[in-house]
């Protein structure tokens, strides 16, 4: 059969011409020149070295940790990069960063951070935090600070690469060099405002869900390793959230603070691989060279996962709904012949309640003979947001109220044998819990608990595919 016009002989040309393009164009993609985590290159991996705040203002640890999940997860997404982390427990250096029982390795890339800071083009000297002030004045010399003219003119040259001094060039490298990583990134959380929005529809809403406007600053410095040249960036992102409610109609959302940063942070991140992926590693002058592939078929344990949200303002205790999730990826993954997935409740409950040290104890190079000899990689997952979402919608004569359980986990993939963590991702869900109309006379509600356990396995299902797309 062939169109009209057309011979056989030509639609099959016209096919094979088709087919051939659309190679070219998966093959020019970013997404299909990445290599699957398992057989990543140094020239291919970026090391997210520190997310902390050195500003007046500071986010509480767990924050940190949830951004730098969002950027490991966007990172790959956008650019034909992969994430590291130096483990499980590091991903923040949030011992470095306050000098708590930091190891030298730990103040070092704290140093190496500050450092790309004040030689930037966005540091501020008068809205800095102490530690920052006290570096600045050691390494570039107060009176720097005061020459507006040199300071305005520097400022202005806002895309221009800059190196990082010579004794923490040197730093970066070793740091490099351990952890297999072209680039380091460092991300400084310098400012994030919340404040009330007060009008007349909110003067009976609870303050939780009373509207509110929220900003959030951070500045991110994409560090060459080897030559300790220095691209940096910046994002300002908000968020709002109000109710409104009028005598017509009545719509709106209500979000609490956490649901308000989440979405912000997650802007942030895409917005921090979008500027990486267009400018950032071309100003570095990134090599993409193609990444050769590990032979061999890895072990890998899902060690679970656990919560970093606070159940008190929920109706479900979403820290034991959290095996579904588990049991959900285990079916998903245990199919797949590129690794083998082990099931072993003991060895999984050992993971999970010894991650900190077992994981610190491999990023000292103090390798675990047991660890070693059961997996390959670990995975560890966390549930990073979990929120009742009220919608208010309605038309004259009738109205209701919709509530939507939504909710957020993301997963570290950490090398066994060496603590490091290779790969990072995050999937979210929502899942209609309520509706509640007058016209409506009865209507069968499942109620929140079936709400939340289909939205996390829905979450996990699309975990478990983010998974197998970027390990194979």
């Amino acid at each position: 059969m062939s169109l009209p016009g057309y011979e056989d002989n030509d639609m099959k040309k016209w096919l094979s011409y088709l087919f051939a393009a659309v190679v070219c164009l998966l093959m020019l993609s970013p997404v299909s020149q990445a290599a699957g985590f398992l057989s990543q290159t140094p020239e291919r991996t970026v090391l997210l070295a520190e997310i902390q705040s050195y500003g007046d203002y500071e986010l509480k640890p767990e924050y940190f940790q949830t951004l730098a999940d969002k950027l490991g997860a966007a990172i790959p997404a956008e650019t034909p990069f992969f994430v590291k982390g130096r483990s499980t427990d590091n991903m923040t250096n949030e011992a470095g960063r306050h000098d708590t029982a930091a190891t030298a390795e730990d103040a070092a890339i704290s140093q190496i951070h500050m450092d790309a800071i004040v030689r930037g083009h966005q540091f501020n000297y008068g809205f800095a935090a102490a530690k920052l002030i006290r570096y600045a004045d050691a390494s570039v010399g107060r009176t720097h600070f005061y020459d507006d003219t040199v300071v305005k003119a520097w400022q202005n040259q806002v895309d221009t690469p800059y190196h990082l001094s010579p004794s923490m060039t040197d730093a970066a490298r070793a740091i490099g060099e351990k952890y297999g990583a072209r680039y380091l990134l460092f991300v400084n959380v310098r400012d994030v405002d919340v404040r009330l929005k007060h009008t007349m529809f909110a003067t009976h809403t609870e303050r939780a869900t009373r509207g509110k406007k929220m900003k959030a600053a951070l500045d991110y410095y994409l560090v060459d390793a080897r030559t300790g040249r220095v691209y940096e960036g910046h994002c300002d992102n908000g968020k709002t959230a109000q109710m409104l409610n009028l005598a017509v109609a009545q719509w709106g959302k209500g979000m609490d603070v956490d649901a308000m940063l989440n979405e912000v942070m997650e802007a942030q991140a895409k917005d921090v691989a979008d500027n990486l992926s267009r400018k950032g590693f071309s100003a570095m002058k990134a090599d993409a060279s193609e990444a050769k592939v590990v032979q061999g078929k890895p072990v890998i344990v899902l060690a679970g996962f656990q919560s970093r949200v606070s159940d008190v303002n929920n109706s479900i205790e979403s820290g034991a709904m959290l095996p579904v999730v588990r049991e959900t990826m285990m079916e998903q993954l245990s199919d797949s012949p590129a690794f083998t997935v082990k099931d072993d409740s003991e060895l999984v409950t050992r993971m999970r309640m010894t991650e900190q040290a077992l994981v610190q104890a491999l990023g000292d190079g103090e390798l675990q003979a047991q660890v070693g000899a059961d997996a390959d990689y670990i995975i560890y997952g966390y549930l990073t947001e979990f929120s009742d979402i009220k919608a208010q919608s309605g038309v004259l004569g009738v109205r209701g109220k919709d509530t939507t359980v939504h909710l957020e986990l993301t997963m570290r993939v950490v090398d066994a044998h060496t603590g490091a963590v290779v790969f990072v991702t995050q999937a979210d869900a929502r899942r209609k819990s309520n509706l509640d109309y007058d016209v409506i006379l009865s209507r069968h509600d499942k109620g929140k608990e079936d709400a939340a356990e289909n939205a996390l396995r829905m979450a996990a299902v699309n975990l478990a595919d983010q998974f197998l797309r970027a390990a194979i």
